[in-house]
């Protein structure tokens, strides 16, 4: 992983070297592990080039190498601190990010909405894999100002998620959940046209009515369901 770490580093030195500037990057898709030597050397590269408009958009992935069950909850704790860290000590990276994937990362300690909806005010689509504030927790969305499009939330350990107020929300996807009830509550979201949820290792017992699930939400017009073992009316 620390081979291919150098390697990264090496191709965006390259790509962002200031002698090499001669039109601007209109989009760049970077995928990261973090790996502390190697994100002191990617940010300040990342910084100076949003900062001197070489960089207009950027796609960030977090990407971990390990399986999600090997992860304790200690050690995805200490990757949403080093990502807050790493965010912290390069602020530029948020003005440009428009696309975020977050993976088996714990905000248990730091306030995940003021990380990903006060800081990334340009941020379009956000997709978590395993993530979560704390286990069996709720995840409420209240972002009036947010120009958030897309929202994917994968293998989460969320009882719940509320999305109180996503005014740009177009698509939402859900897959696997472990709450027994309706696992999402809609409030302002008046732009949602495309939902799809999908789950199949619940029980027999899991029970929730669809009607109640999507009560107030008129837009929606391309509904994709993927239950399997879940008894949903």
């Amino acid at each position: 992983m620390e081979q291919a770490m150098a390697s990264l580093t090496k191709a965006t030195r390259s790509l962002l070297d200031k002698q090499q500037r001669g039109s601007t990057i209109s989009s760049l898709r970077l995928n990261l592990y973090l790996i502390n030597t190697f994100l002191c050397e990617v940010g300040p590269l990342l910084g100076d080039a949003i900062d001197s408009g070489l960089l207009k958009d950027l796609n960030l992935g977090i990407l971990d190498e390990t399986k999600t069950l090997d992860r304790s909850d200690e050690e995805m704790q200490q990757r949403a601190q080093d990502i807050d860290d790493f965010f912290t000590a390069y602020p530029s990276v948020l003005h440009c990010l428009t696309k975020l994937f977050l993976k088996i990362v714990g905000f248990d300690k730091l306030d995940m909405h003021h990380v990903l909806f006060d800081c990334c005010k340009q941020l379009k689509h956000l997709t978590l894999y395993h993530c979560d504030t704390g286990s069996y927790s709720v995840f409420k969305i209240d972002a009036p100002d947010s120009k958030l499009c897309v929202l994917e939330i994968e293998k989460c350990r969320f009882l719940r998620i509320d999305l109180v107020c996503l005014p740009k929300l177009e698509k939402f996807f859900c897959e696997s959940w472990i709450s027994q009830c309706a696992p999402l509550t809609f409030g302002f979201v008046p732009s949602l046209g495309q939902l799809e949820l999908s789950c199949g290792s619940v029980c027999e017992e899991d029970i929730f009515k669809l009607s109640e699930l999507l009560h107030g939400v008129t837009s929606i017009h391309t509904l994709s369901l993927d239950f399997q073992a879940l008894v949903a009316t």
